[in-house]
């Protein structure tokens, strides 16, 4: 895959139209964002990396309170990571199988970070606040990622895992009957996320709670820098990790936990085929299949800051046909959404629905 290092190397692959050039500086100038540009042309496809190497300058005040390399580190969202220059294998030999994508060029943020709000206000709290350059305002090339959010112009399209799956790379075991299964809620996962403590990141505050019915735990502590909202630049509270838990042992609980992370979870449709019924805590990330996810109907919704998931729980004891019905549906729906025809239908039809160069 080629890698593209510079806007004037990125204008040459897209022509340095209004549009393609105030997109390709808000990447390169502004972000310094790792991502990827999909070129379209008579029907050939050609999938290309957008590399920085350097952090956006306007964060570069906070990241020296913590870290000496302030210029050269990477930041995605709320993270602060070292770049990399890996490709995905996984996502050009997807794109490459689908057919019928319209000529024309598209952005592909294949990253946990949201890249640009419709308002053009600034879109990571690292960065500052308040409205963008002017220069930034008007119309840019579509942007399509794993995740969306009120307020941004990302177009959610199949995920890392949604792929991986229907590629062959990533196997869906068959999961433990509901009848077999015991009661406990069961939350496995890292600390990724925002929050750098208990109080903004809930999978810290489940992995505290005490209760005889939860099985909740934190597997790895992120080691990145992260910007809290609330408790600023930092690394993440730390506390006792746990064994990791296979899809099979998670399966074996009716009740499995979901929370988002940087973006939304990306494993939601995997988890569905355990047969375990999932809470959904609520939270700003949408995914492609968002207007599936009904509360009651596919998952039970829990406050965003876990103040019901208890009477919830008990609300499930009272009533386990229901619960039982509700992972059946949510099993149904995995199946039908998690092919490969159905996997490359929504996102050629995403790309499709909208007018690009």
């Amino acid at each position: 895959m080629k890698l593209v290092r510079s806007l004037e190397s990125a204008l040459t692959e897209t022509g340095d139209d209004p549009v393609c050039r105030r997109t390709l500086e808000y990447i390169f100038d502004y972000l310094h964002h790792n991502c990827y540009l999909l070129k379209v042309v008579n029907g050939k496809k050609e999938l290309m990396k957008l590399q920085s190497s350097s952090s956006p300058p306007s964060a570069r005040k906070t990241l020296r309170k913590k870290v000496k390399s302030a210029k050269t580190i990477r930041v995605l969202g709320c993270v602060v990571k070292q770049f990399n220059t890996t490709t995905s294998v996984e996502w050009e030999r997807f794109v490459n199988q689908v057919e019928g994508i319209n000529d024309g060029i598209y952005i592909l943020n294949l990253t946990d970070a949201l890249m640009l709000k419709k308002d053009r206000t600034v879109p990571w709290e690292i960065l500052g606040s308040g409205k963008l350059e002017s220069k930034y305002e008007g119309e840019m090339l579509p942007i399509f990622g794993g995740s969306t959010a009120e307020g941004y112009e990302d177009i959610a399209i199949p995920n890392y895992d949604d792929v991986r799956v229907v590629m062959g790379y990533d196997k869906i075991e068959q999961g433990e009957s509901w009848d077999n299964k015991d009661t406990k809620v069961i939350f496995r996962g890292s600390s990724t996320g925002c929050g750098r403590k208990e109080d903004t990141n809930m999978r810290l505050k489940v992995a505290k709670m005490d209760k005889e019915w939860l099985d909740a735990g934190i597997t790895k502590l992120t080691k990145s820098l992260k910007f809290d909202p609330v408790h600023g630049l930092g690394r993440t509270e730390k506390i006792p990790t746990v064994s990791q838990m296979s899809f099979e042992e998670q399966s074996k609980h009716k009740f499995i936990l979901n929370i988002d992370g940087n973006v939304a979870a990306y494993r939601l449709l995997k988890w569905f085929q355990t047969g375990s019924l999932i809470f959904k805590v609520k939270g700003p990330f949408k995914v492609w299949y968002e207007n599936e996810l009904i509360d009651m109907k596919t998952v039970i919704e829990i406050k965003a800051d876990l103040s019901d998931l208890e009477e919830k729980y008990e609300w499930c004891l009272k009533n386990d046909k229901k619960c039982k019905k509700i992972a059946e549906n949510a099993m149904k729906l995995s199946k039908k959404l998690l092919t490969l025809d159905s996997v490359n239908k929504a996102f050629r039809e995403r790309l499709n629905d909208v007018k690009t160069k």
